[in-house]
């Protein structure tokens, strides 16, 4: 993956969460290469199931530990590319509370389908979440995949998606170390929440009150005949 192929780019390329994410989850790698070693540091800070009342607080730490260098770079890279622009047209706090929100997505679904004990740990969730609400929001944005082959955003998410699905299917009969399931849990929350209409807004509300006319003591006006009535027509949101 690569930066969008527009060239009319109207957001920064660096906002305060998506750079405030990647220093806590390099932070942590470092801690985990030079205090703690990596598995004191996951078993720290990952979530394991059958831990989850002494250990609570896990439901949210375990998207900032990593397993290396690697999972933590692809994670971190595709926050980079696909996170300021959301963040920018969603403003800090909401995107934030997606980020998280898609992150507790994948842990959900990595339970209903993996049935051990076995650690997860990592912002693939959460970053997946991210990459398929940006695909909803821009379907046609084009990327470089590679840094080579321009490639439609919708494209790519749907092709990561049969990916992630086929490979989460094939692990039931191995022993997988990559909770693919997660993956599609961040998607499965984009999705539910891209689609899901919002509450009206204040500017609506303001909207409707002014049609209503004001309280007066004048009689209502008949509406004449020769005038057709206007039918209502639904608006998308």
């Amino acid at each position: 993956m690569s930066f969008p192929a527009a060239n009319d780019q109207d957001y920064p390329r660096m906002t305060p969460a998506v750079q405030a994410l990647i220093a806590i989850n390099v932070a942590v790698m470092f801690v985990a290469y030079t205090v703690w070693s990596r598995v004191d540091m996951a078993a720290s800070l990952a979530f394991r199931f059958t831990e989850i009342e002494s250990r609570w607080y896990t439901l949210l730490t375990y998207m900032f530990v990593h397993a290396d260098l690697w999972h933590l770079a692809g994670n971190m890279y595709a926050l980079f590319v696909f996170g300021p622009r959301l963040e920018h047209t969603w403003g800090t706090k909401r995107f934030v509370r997606f980020y998280f929100l898609a992150g507790l997505g994948g842990l959900v679904a990595h339970l209903l389908f993996v049935h051990d004990a076995s650690m997860l740990l990592g912002a693939s969730a959460a970053v997946f979440g991210v990459m398929g609400a940006y695909a909803l929001q821009w379907p046609k944005q084009e990327m470089y995949f590679f840094g080579i082959v321009p490639m439609r955003v919708w494209t790519l998410v749907v092709a990561l998606t049969v990916y992630n699905l086929v490979m989460g299917l094939y692990s039931f009969s191995v022993d997988g170390s990559v909770a693919y399931f997660a993956h599609l849990g961040g998607f499965a929350v984009a999705w539910f929440y891209m689609r899901t209409p919002p509450g009206m807004s204040i500017d609506q509300l303001r909207q409707r009150v002014s049609q209503v006319p004001d309280g007066d003591d004048s009689p209502p006006r008949a509406i004449p005949r020769t005038m057709p009535r206007q039918r209502a027509c639904g608006r998308d949101r």
